[in-house]
């Protein structure tokens, strides 16, 4: 319970505790609108579509919603607990409200079994030290950098300093994914299981049933197919790049640049705007979204995630 007094008088109470009961429509307002049919599942042994249990926790102030912090358990027992959204009402803000939604999760979290918890969020909004400076206090580890992101269009795209750089190799010539024939595929998935010449995260066959067939680029050298830009159409009008690759040995010489520049021209001036992410897992290309990419867009952000690890030591 917080008390809150002006002139030492009081003037409110905050009470903030795990929740044990479904949450109505006064809490929807406090989350995201993808989680909020979530809030139906909090306090049951109900899951969602994955098999996630909800987790939450409320601030109430005098007998009002003020805060919520909402979670997921994953079905699998050796998966942390995760935090879905954390929100408290304007008014209320830096009187550590938020600090104690969050351990009120962790709470939630070691009372049905798991061990740690962890947040993943994106950069680029000005509550982003906020939001760390309350996971420092709670004792959760640095953030940890997972993915670059970049919003840029078609159109801005033409200022990136690598436009108009790099070259085919020799007997090297770009066509449309969509006219890829079964036998080149074929011939990719034999040699690639032979000598695994494609990073296993980058292979095109993982990620092309449904690409953008106007936007989605190969590269033919001498007949065989060894590099690839494979984009996908995302609501409302998003183009997210998903997969660029070239093999190793052509790569030094700009290779994939000039498969970006002909993926990107085909969707000039035709109002829609490019996604590029980049995960942690490629140390290389993340410079790169980021200070080739990102200066020139509308949007550069990171996505980070930081964890804890819960004993039932410990107490929020």
């Amino acid at each position: 319970m917080q008390r809150h007094f002006h002139r030492g008088v009081l003037v409110s109470e905050i009470s903030i505790a795990p929740v044990s009961a479904p949450l109505g429509e006064a809490w929807t307002g406090m989350t995201f609108p993808s989680y909020r049919q979530a809030l139906t599942l909090v306090g049951t042994e109900h899951t969602d579509s994955e098999g996630s249990r909800m987790i939450a926790c409320t601030a109430s102030e005098d007998g009002r919603p003020a805060g919520l912090g909402l979670a997921q358990v994953p079905k699998d027992p050796s998966q942390p607990a995760e935090i879905l959204s954390l929100f408290v009402r304007a008014d209320l803000r830096g009187r550590g409200v938020a600090t104690g939604l969050v351990g009120g999760l962790e709470e939630a979290a070691r009372a049905v079994g798991r061990d740690e918890i962890m947040g993943v969020y994106m950069t680029g909004k000005p509550s982003i030290p906020v939001i760390e400076h309350i996971f420092a206090k709670r004792g959760f580890d640095a953030p940890v950098l997972r993915k670059a992101a970049v919003r840029i269009t078609p159109e801005q795209a033409v200022s990136c300093p690598w436009w108009g750089r790099g070259r085919l190799p020799e007997g090297g010539e770009m066509f449309m994914w969509k006219d890829l024939t079964a036998t080149e595929r074929a011939h990719m998935q034999q040699t690639n299981a032979e000598t695994q010449w494609i990073d296993p995260l980058l292979e095109p066959w993982i990620c092309d049933a449904r690409a953008d067939p106007l936007s989605s680029v190969g590269l033919r050298v001498n007949g065989e197919v060894l590099g690839w830009v494979i984009n996908h159409r995302a609501p409302p009008n998003f183009v997210v790049f998903t997969t660029a690759f070239v093999r190793k040995d052509f790569q030094r010489i700009g290779a994939l640049f000039k498969l970006l520049v002909h993926s990107i021209v085909n969707i000039q001036n035709q109002g829609l705007c490019i996604t590029f992410v980049t995960s942690s897992m490629y140390p290389r290309m993340l410079p790169f979204t980021l200070t080739r990419i990102g200066p020139y867009g509308d949007f550069c952000g990171e996505t980070r995630g930081v964890s804890k690890r819960l004993t039932a030591a410990q107490h929020a």
